[in-house]
């Protein structure tokens, strides 16, 4: 017994057939819990639209920063958040916050490192900094950037440093933001 057959046609109904032919018999059941938890995966097959998931982390006074202090979480949260980015493909941040912490947003965690994932960046203005250690780790991911600048020299660097950019007309809407998924 199962309880949904796969969306994708490429093995919808295959598992049945094989076991058919091999006269096992097969019965579909209508499960609430086997929808519920194949929900993303039929609205990804549905929308051709990736599934994504949020973090953020606030301090007390809902900032994402504090002044004060370099972490507003403690190490097993960290930890904890090194542990997630081996499950992602991609993490999606702004240029604005990649500058001002010179973020690596990898994992850190021993022996996972190379389980770290691509990074999407929107840079509207092309304001990253050359200098990030981003730009110079030595086990490299794919890095792609979401602009509408126009300034060739910056582009023509990002691109010798082997990272994609895709430049959009413009980025005032959440349609025009929900394209960025198309390319990536």
């Amino acid at each position: 017994m199962y309880s949904i057959n796969d969306f994708d046609i490429r093995s919808k109904k295959k598992s049945s057939k094989i076991l058919s032919a091999r006269q096992i018999s097969t019965n579909i059941i209508s499960s609430k819990i086997g929808l519920n938890f194949y929900k993303n995966y039929y609205n990804f097959k549905n929308n051709k639209l990736p599934i994504i998931d949020i973090k953020i982390a606030l301090s007390k006074d809902n900032y994402t920063k504090n002044k004060k202090k370099k972490w507003i979480t403690n190490e097993k949260s960290r930890n904890l958040v090194h542990l997630l980015r081996t499950k992602y493909d991609a993490i999606l941040s702004s240029s604005k916050s990649i500058n001002q912490d010179n973020s690596l947003l990898n994992c850190r965690i021993k022996g996972l490192e190379n389980k770290s994932p691509n990074l999407i960046i929107i840079d509207r203005n092309l304001i990253l900094k050359k200098n990030l250690r981003l730009f110079k780790e030595k086990k490299r991911r794919k890095i792609f950037i979401f602009t509408i600048s126009k300034n060739k020299k910056k582009i023509n660097w990002l691109k010798k440093n082997n990272i994609k950019v895709f430049s959009f007309k413009k980025m005032a809407s959440g349609e025009d933001y929900k394209r960025f998924f198309y390319y990536y």
